[in-house]
């Protein structure tokens, strides 16, 4: 059996690093774990040593994946551990299978119940025992069923326009849709149900969410603590294009940005091996170090390091990342583009220009707008711009965040920009896009910005970018079809130059065209899965039918 074993390993199991290696130790050490309690199960199917396993720990990591590696390659067991409740999508089940023994409570739902999709009606199983989180027993079914969760939404519709069903039709329905992930009722009636597309139903009285089982997922679920760390500003989720949830977990700002680094850092390390930690730039320079003067410093040697892969921004990652960290280019704003008609793009250009900040620049009431926010947006460089825009060249535009929401206080403009500047306050994004559609470019003087979704944004409302070339994310979305490039005030007249008389020449720039054929989550979320379908595919079970991921 070990030949035949240690080829089924995954080949960064048995070779490589140091951590290849000691995952294949655990691993091996997990299977003469497995064996043992297989052959010491009691004669009604009690796996007794369960309980003897560690809580956590390499040995516990082992035991995981060694009870995955038996599903997949030992039929015989797998319903054995299923109905154990001993492995579900590779993870310790102490938590997931806890149970309140005065209301028989799993997790705010009502422990074994199960819906019997066949009379539409719900079935009350007898309530399982209260020794152990492992003595539950899991329903040994390959039928889709579905979990009732009373007082529960289960969020965005699977079908557009929705369709107001019975709960029996949407059982149905619901069982053949591959976009269909949950069924949501208005909270204790069986009619004017909807079929949704999310499996994380959150708290929402007048509604009760009916989440769809499906037994050839089950390795797919997501570790059990994985939304209780969504709760840490770093972490950020990854799901299907239908919205389930993978056992992936993007960190997008270095540890302690808005949070508790040793908090932060020690989660990280406790369940790096139970679910894929990956890095994406979308902070400042992240995992490079901006030099912001009002941030604490970066460690970038460690960040560079840390993950097994990268979703970077950089022109030239090679010198940057180690060679044991997959890296692909790939950015948060290569996806999730606003959906509108696009024949409201065809409107009047009334401003020139429009810039996006985030107010306070700095410190209120700092009009001179010197501060952490400034020095990402390059505020200093916006204010040399103006003397151009306004003194030289006549011209208006809005300048986005640059007040605080009652007006009173505003960033300093120049007195030349008097009447020709509109300042706003912090507005939503309908407001900001009409007037990104009103203006001939999208003015983007940062550097040290991974991810700036203003300038796609721009691209998909058909408005060419005027764009630093230094800036760390986002100088792959300009060319001659979407904008131009200035590296500072030496060849920035000569670049407005060109975007003016660009803007001016139908035809000339075709941005919305050019960013809806390269990005977009249809085509990045493609990439996505092929970057962790090449890279990762021994360390995370996908869903049936999943066709993209998207951050």
């Amino acid at each position: 059996m070990a030949p035949s074993f240690m080829r089924m390993l995954p080949r960064s199991w048995v070779s490589g690093t140091k951590r290849g290696k000691a995952v294949a130790v655990t691993t091996v050490a997990g299977v003469l774990l497995y064996c043992w309690v297989m052959a010491n199960r009691g004669g009604d199917g009690d796996v007794d040593g369960v309980r003897s396993i560690p809580a956590s720990g390499p040995i516990r990591a082992g035991w995981q994946r060694a009870s995955r590696w038996a599903l997949m390659h030992i039929p015989h067991h797998a319903d054995v551990l299923e109905e154990r409740g001993a492995v579900r999508a590779g993870a310790d089940h102490a938590h997931d299978l806890s149970v309140d023994p005065e209301n028989h409570l799993q997790n705010g739902r009502f422990a074994g119940e199960h819906i019997d999709t066949a009379a539409a009606r719900v079935v009350a199983s007898p309530p399982p025992t209260t020794a152990s989180p492992t003595a539950v027993k899991l329903s040994a079914s390959r039928e889709i069923t579905f979990e009732r969760n009373l007082g529960k939404s289960c969020q965005n519709y699977a079908e557009k326009p929705p369709v107001d069903r019975t709960l029996q039709e949407s059982f149905i329905a619901c069982k053949v849709s591959e976009l269909c992930n949950s069924i949501e009722c208005p909270h204790g009636t069986t009619n004017a149900c909807t079929l949704r597309a999310l499996t994380v139903p959150i708290d929402y009285g007048p509604a009760d969410c009916y989440i769809k089982i499906d037994p050839e997922n089950e390795l797919a679920k997501v570790h059990p603590m994985y939304n209780s760390l969504l709760k840490e500003y770093p972490f950020q989720a990854v799901t299907t294009g239908t919205g389930i949830q993978v056992n992936i977990l993007l960190v997008r700002a270095p540890f302690g940005a808005s949070g508790n680094a040793a908090k932060e850092r020690g989660l990280y390390e406790k369940y790096r091996d139970d679910i894929l930690f990956m890095g994406i730039s979308s902070f400042e320079d992240y995992p490079m170090d901006a030099h912001n003067p009002f941030s604490p410093r970066l460690d970038q040697d460690y960040f560079l390091g840390a993950f097994p892969g990268f979703l970077h921004m950089m022109r030239h990652p090679e010198q940057h990342f180690p060679p044991h960290v997959k890296t692909v280019l790939m950015s948060q704003s290569d996806f999730y583009y606003p959906e509108f008609d696009p024949r409201t793009l065809d409107v009047p250009k009334k401003y020139d220009f429009t810039y996006a900040a985030t107010w306070p620049l700095g410190p209120s009431p700092n009009t001179e707008c010197i501060g952490w926010a400034g020095y990402c947006k390059n505020w200093s460089m916006v204010q040399q711009a103006l003397h151009v825009f306004c003194g030289e060249r006549n011209m208006t535009g809005v300048l986005v965040a640059t007040t605080n929401l009652a007006g009173t206080i505003k960033c300093d403009l120049p007195p030349s920009c008097d009447g020709k500047i509109t300042q706003t306050s912090f507005i939503n994004q309908a407001q900001y896009f009409n007037y990104v559609k009103q203006s001939r470019f999208v003015f983007i003087p940062q550097i040290h910005d991974a991810s700036p979704r203003v300038s796609t944004q721009a691209l998909v409302h058909n408005v060419p970018v005027l764009m630093n070339r230094y800036i760390s994310g986002g100088w792959k979305y300009v060319n001659d079809k979407t904008g131009e490039f200035f590296s500072d005030m030496t060849d920035f007249r000569a670049s407005l130059d060109r975007i003016m008389h660009g803007a001016a020449t139908p035809g000339h720039y075709t941005p919305r065209d050019w960013v809806l054929a390269n990005y977009g989550s249809a085509n990045s979320g493609k990439r996505f899965l092929k970057f962790v379908q090449d890279n990762f595919g021994d360390r995370v079970h996908l869903p049936k039918h999943t066709t993209m991921l998207l951050p």
